[in-house]
């Protein structure tokens, strides 16, 4: 059965209609802009901001005639991946990790890299319980921190604040994004999961490779893929599961 799809109030995009019923008529884009806070021009720089950071990945090297080649996208993003976390953990040496993460967009090939520590966590907490009682009042700082844990949007360190190395992949996202047969049945769904699929097992690798080692970590540090479109729980459940199956492998 072909995806039942609408468009972006917004911006105008091809979204999935539960997406659209969830966001508001908006893409999950478009509804992180709108929840971005009002004052955040005036908010500190962080010091992931001052990153410099351009390259070139080789988008002839992910498509073979109209197929993806996934192992091409995974070791492009490990290379783009590692060679920025160097820089980001260069320019955070004041702050102990305890999560780093992909927040995909699997429709639009988009991959972004989050962090957080547990002081900015138990920051968005505070921030939260102020600015709305309502939601939060009734809870205490430790139990809106443990809602908020993997709450990717929420971390210190987002799409907002690693915008060089955004800029990096999406090449790759234009040329995955345009390689989605969206008439074919069930063809954007296979692409989804190829795609998540191989954002997790790129970083898995960074995991083995050392790559994160860079970065000061907390005693229970983790690692992180998910899509904007699913519940944590399904995007822990596929994690898991694929570096199961990688163990499995070796």
């Amino acid at each position: 059965m072909t995806d039942t799809r609408t468009t972006c109030m917004t911006c105008g995009k091809p979204i999935r209609t539960r997406t659209a019923e969830k966001n508001g008529g908006l893409c999950a884009i478009c509804l992180r802009d709108c929840q971005r806070p009002h004052d955040w021009q005036d908010a500190l720089p962080l010091p992931s901001d001052s990153i410099e950071f351009e390259a070139r990945p080789d988008v002839a090297a992910i498509l073979a005639g109209n197929a993806i080649v996934w192992d091409a996208v995974e070791e492009t993003l490990v290379e783009l991946a590692s060679r920025y976390i160097s820089l980001f953990a260069e320019t955070n040496r004041d702050r102990s990790f305890y999560g780093f993460a992909f927040d995909c967009n699997a429709d639009y090939g988009e991959v972004f890299i989050c962090a957080n520590s547990p002081q900015g966590l138990r920051d968005r907490a505070i921030e939260c319980k102020g600015e709305w009682p309502d939601l939060y009042g009734s809870q205490t700082l430790d139990e809106i921190a443990n809602d908020l844990r993997w709450s990717l949007g929420d971390w210190e360190f987002n799409a907002f604040t690693t915008e060089s190395f955004s800029d990096s992949w999406q090449p790759v996202a234009n040329v995955l994004s345009k390689a989605i047969d969206w008439r074919a049945d069930g063809a954007s769904e296979r692409h989804r999961e190829a795609f998540l699929n191989c954002i997790c097992r790129a970083m898995l690798r960074l995991e083995a490779n050392g790559a994160l080692d860079a970065l000061s970590q907390t005693n229970d540090f983790k690692t992180f893929v998910s899509d904007h479109d699913e519940s944590a729980d399904d995007s822990w459940s596929r994690y898991d599961a694929i570096r199961e199956h990688l163990k499995v492998g070796q």
